[in-house]
């Protein structure tokens, strides 16, 4: 069965033992860490540390282990952001078949609201990949007509959508987690925030994650 949890990375004011707790308390069975090395970040939800992996050990990992079973919830991983790869077609297409490779290799973390903004199909990779997928966000995003108009496909891709909550924007999540179903995924589904409508305190912060948790819950057994 899918295991829905949500991306810590929104909760950065919290403390693991307090991410855990949240967890629990709120009906998620399941959480994605960050472990971003410690200390400043350069882009937003980068930075945050819930897990400091430099000298981690096997000691620490049990630890973690131990803490999340207490509570009853697992936890899942990291995964592969796509930065615009090169204005060269050339080697923009060498780049796409090593992200291929690497896939084929190690399996895929996949988030739909990547495909939105490159104008793809955001089902097509679910087929592709049945057999590699491991974990999912649930991301959503809208694309801004009026602004693309004024800024053209080459412009960064901040400049013509908008990150939001599941729901919000354009995927269509009924038929998402439908071909999910389809093709047999059971593994976690982790709501990844960076809705800036929701960034005013940690109370709204969370308020997003209960939100988003309670409408994907409608698509899923």
């Amino acid at each position: 069965m899918i295991q829905l949890g949500y991306a810590s990375a929104i909760l950065p004011d919290l403390s693991l033992e307090e991410v855990v707790q949240f967890t629990a308390e709120n009906g998620f069975s399941t959480v994605e860490l960050m472990c971003w090395p410690a200390g400043k970040a350069e882009r937003r939800y980068a930075g945050v540390t819930h897990i400091d992996v430099v000298g981690f050990t096997a000691a620490d990992a049990a630890r973690v282990n131990d803490l999340a079973a207490s509570a009853g919830i697992t936890i899942s991983g990291l995964g592969y952001y796509p930065n615009p790869l090169t204005p060269d077609q050339d080697e923009a297409q060498v780049a796409i078949d090593h992200i291929k490779r690497v896939i084929e290799a190690f399996g895929l973390n996949y988030d739909p609201s990547h495909m939105i903004w490159q104008h793809m199909d955001y089902l097509k990779p679910i087929r592709d990949f049945t057999d590699k997928l491991f974990h999912v966000h649930a991301k959503d995003v809208r694309l801004d007509k009026h602004r693309l108009d004024e800024v053209g496909i080459m412009a960064t891709p901040l400049e013509f959508h908008v990150p939001k909550l599941p729901g919000l924007g354009d995927i269509d999540w009924g038929q998402f987690f439908s071909v999910l179903s389809d093709v047999g995924y059971d593994g976690p589904v982790c709501i990844e925030v960076e809705d800036r409508a929701y960034e005013d305190s940690l109370e709204s912060r969370k308020a997003s994650l209960v939100q988003s948790g309670r409408y994907l819950k409608n698509f899923m057994p």
